[in-house]
């Protein structure tokens, strides 16, 4: 029964992400590139992909696909093959139930990175591949992984130091002092990046001072306040630290899970200046929550609290994902079906934005 569903799983993934449209406020760029790339022949080489400014591992990852059938919506089927793949092996190496699992994987960053950050998306499903090593203690795999996934995506160089780093408590103690003290910061709306960061980036210079020119200096900031998400993020928090011992005694891997929530939710609290650039940081650990999250249940031996706190993780799950999706960009489209091109796509995404300013 348990890899019938796993199957069912696969499939209905693959079909409505994979079979998608035109979706996201992103894929446009992604499709210009495609369009642009060359494919392999007798006449390529790395001086074609030299006035593309996104990561050379992405680039030549859409060469190889384009290079077999020269259609983007052959290369977005393909990309979500692989990434449900990547998905479902690191699911059923780690998670409890991998259905709830992948409904919190979804609604907590998946759906926006399997959307939009498709570059993201690779580095964090190379660096969740690599997890094991960290567990084996086998250095020269785990680089190879993450090198790899730099190559798909800078912010990747943030995974490189996670193999000494998250595999020894972080502590509950100092986790609360710095999680305090990040609300503090984020209610307060504190600007401590332009101030820390800011200087730092301009110092390393490159793509990392263009970082800090995208992000830092756009003035985007976040929505502040007593979100919905804040307090979820204080709920996890404090279940965490109440059922702290017992998730870890339940797998020996789960330190490293609890290390990588509590990273996700500090980063929150000290990188909230920026919306944009505190979505991005966060989502480098979101897939954390969906290997903590379903294990709640065992944690409750009641049957019919399991099943509550089955449904209000539904419930959440559901108002989420709806809260992202609910606008033009997000609005469905079937290849299989008839759907709006590319361009139509486009001056409808530009329209709704237009329509915020």
């Amino acid at each position: 029964m348990e890899k019938s569903n796993y199957y069912i799983i696969f499939l209905l993934y693959l079909f409505f992400l994979g079979f998608r449209g035109y979706v996201g406020s992103d894929f446009f760029m992604y499709y210009e590139v495609f369009q642009y790339l060359p494919v392999f022949d007798g006449k390529w080489s790395f001086q074609l992909l030299s006035d593309v400014t996104i990561e050379k591992g992405f680039l030549l990852y859409m060469t190889l696909v384009k290079s077999i059938f020269n259609d983007y919506s052959f290369f977005v089927f393909i990309n979500t093959f692989v990434n449900i793949i990547c998905i479902l092996v690191f699911l059923r190496r780690y998670s409890s139930n991998v259905a709830l699992s992948l409904i919190v994987f979804l609604e907590i960053g998946g759906l926006i990175f399997e959307t939009d950050v498709l570059r993201n998306m690779k580095s964090v499903l190379l660096f969740i591949l690599s997890i094991k090593y960290i567990e084996q203690r086998r250095l020269l795999p785990f680089l190879t992984f993450n090198l790899i996934g730099l190559s798909m995506h800078s912010s990747a160089i943030i995974y490189l130091p996670m193999y000494w780093l998250i595999n020894r408590p972080i502590g509950l103690k100092t986790f609360w002092v710095l999680f305090i003290l990040g609300n503090i910061i984020y209610l307060g709306k504190i600007h401590i990046l332009s101030i820390a960061v800011t200087p730092f980036l301009g110092l390393l210079g490159g793509r990392f001072e263009l970082l800090s020119n995208n992000y830092l200096d756009t003035g985007i900031v976040s929505d502040y306040g007593f979100t919905m998400g804040f307090f979820l993020r204080i709920a996890v928090a404090v279940m965490i630290s109440y059922y702290y011992e017992r998730i870890k005694a339940l797998h020996s891997y789960n330190i490293i899970f609890i290390n990588c929530i509590f990273i996700y939710l500090l980063l929150f609290c000290y990188f909230s200046e920026i919306r944009i650039l505190a979505i991005r940081m966060t989502n480098l650990f979101f897939f954390s929550y969906a290997v903590i999250i379903p294990q709640f249940v065992y944690l409750f031996r009641v049957r019919s609290n399991q099943i509550i706190y089955i449904g209000i993780v539904c419930l959440i799950s559901i108002l989420k994902v709806n809260g992202k999706i609910n606008t033009p960009i997000y609005e469905y489209d079937s290849v299989l079906f008839e759907h709006k091109d590319a361009y139509e796509r486009k001056i409808n995404i530009d329209d709704f934005y237009i329509g915020l300013e």
